[in-house]
C-alpha cells in the first residue's frame, strides 16, 4: 500500500507539472497569433452560433470511453455508411435491415455498440429506434469527426459547424483548424457526388473569399470519383468557363488517386480508403509548396473567385 500511495502521489505531480507546460504553451501559441479565434478576429469574422449538441450523435451526456468507440468505428466507411441509413429510417424490425453495406452481424454488433452508447433502444423481437431525435443527418457528425481528426492527429485547435454574423454568403463553415500558424477550412460533404450540385460548390468558393484561409479543403465522403462531376464543377467556376469552350480556366490537377489540387493551396479529395490518409496527404503537400491562400481575386498569377451563383438570376 505505502508503494501505491508513493506512485499516486508522484503521478499527480507529474500531472500538475504537464498541465502547467500545456498552459505555458497554449499561451505562447496565442501570443504568437496562431490562435484560431485570433484568426478569425482579424479577418472580421464574430462567431454567431455554433451547431447545437443535439443534432450530434455525440451527446454531452456520452462517457469518455463511449466519445472514443464511436471515433473508432468512424474511420470505417461502411460503418459511416451504415449511420446514414440508420438515420434515415430512424426506427426498424431488424438491425439486419441496415446490412446494405455491410453483413448482417456487422450491423448486429454496430447496433448493440449504439445501444450500449445509449443513442438507440434495442426491443424484443431485434427491433431498434433512434434515441436522438435532433439528429436528422450525418452530416453535422462527419463535420465533428474530421475536427477531431484534425485534432488528434494534427494537434490542431479545432471549430466545427460554426456560422458568422458576415455578408453573404451565409451557411456554415464545417470545420476551421489553426495549425503551424495557418489557417484550414474543411468542407465536409456526406452526399455521394450526383447528390452535389454546382451552387454548394460556390458556396464553398465564396465562403473562402469571405475567410481567407492558408489552404481550403472540399472533402466529399465517398469511395467514388471525384474527376467526373466535381472536378469539372470546380474548373467551370474558377475560370468562367465550360471545358471545351476554348476560355482560359484555372486548372485542377491531380495530386494522387482522388485527390486534386489547385496551385497547392485547395484541394478536392474524396475520403478513400482512410479519411484521415487523404487530408494528411492534402496538409503535407501544402506545407511542402509553401503557399497561402489568394485573397485579392483577379490580381495576375492568382484565380480569380466567383461570386456565389445566383440561381434565380441564372434562371
Amino acid at each position: 500500500m505505502e508503494r501505491l500511495r508513493v506512485t499516486i502521489k508522484r503521478l499527480r505531480a507529474q500531472n500538475t507539472t504537464l498541465r502547467r507546460r500545456n498552459a505555458f504553451l497554449e499561451l505562447a501559441v496565442s501570443r504568437l497569433g496562431g490562435d484560431i479565434h485570433q484568426m478569425l478576429s482579424r479577418r472580421g469574422l464574430k462567431l454567431h452560433r455554433r451547431v447545437p449538441p443535439e443534432r450530434l450523435l455525440v451527446c454531452p451526456s456520452m462517457p469518455p470511453w463511449g466519445r472514443e468507440e464511436l471515433y473508432r468505428l468512424l474511420h470505417r466507411y461502411s460503418f459511416r455508411l451504415w449511420l446514414r441509413d440508420l438515420i434515415r429510417l430512424r426506427q426498424g424490425p431488424d438491425p439486419e435491415a441496415l446490412s446494405t453495406y455491410c453483413s448482417g452481424p456487422s450491423s448486429r454488433r454496430y447496433m448493440e455498440t449504439l445501444a450500449r452508447l445509449g443513442l438507440v433502444e434495442l426491443r424484443d423481437g431485434g427491433k431498434w429506434r433512434l434515441l436522438r431525435n435532433g439528429v436528422t443527418s450525418f452530416g453535422e457528425t462527419l463535420e465533428w469527426f474530421v475536427a477531431e481528426i484534425l485534432r488528434r492527429e494534427f494537434y490542431a485547435k479545432v471549430l466545427h459547424g460554426v456560422c458568422f454574423r458576415s455578408p453573404p454568403p451565409g451557411g456554415d463553415f464545417d470545420v476551421l483548424a489553426a495549425m503551424e500558424g495557418f489557417l484550414v477550412y474543411v468542407e465536409c460533404k456526406s452526399s455521394p457526388p450526383r447528390g452535389i450540385e454546382a451552387e454548394e460548390v460556390a458556396g464553398f468558393l465564396g465562403r473562402c473569399r469571405l475567410l481567407a484561409p492558408h489552404v481550403a479543403l472540399f472533402l466529399v465522403d465517398t469511395h467514388l470519383r471525384m474527376l467526373d462531376k466535381i472536378v469539372p464543377i470546380l474548373e467551370e467556376l474558377l475560370g468562367g468557363a465550360a471545358r471545351g469552350s476554348g476560355s482560359p480556366m484555372e486548372k485542377v490537377q491531380r495530386l494522387e488517386r482522388e485527390i486534386f489540387h489547385v496551385r497547392h493551396f485547395m484541394y478536392v479529395l474524396n475520403s478513400g480508403r482512410r479519411l484521415a490518409g487523404n487530408l494528411r496527404c492534402c496538409l503535407m503537400d501544402f506545407l511542402r509548396a509553401g503557399r497561402t491562400f489568394p485573397t485579392t481575386p483577379g490580381r495576375t498569377g492568382l484565380p480569380s473567385w466567383p461570386q456565389p451563383i445566383d440561381m434565380e438570376r441564372e434562371q
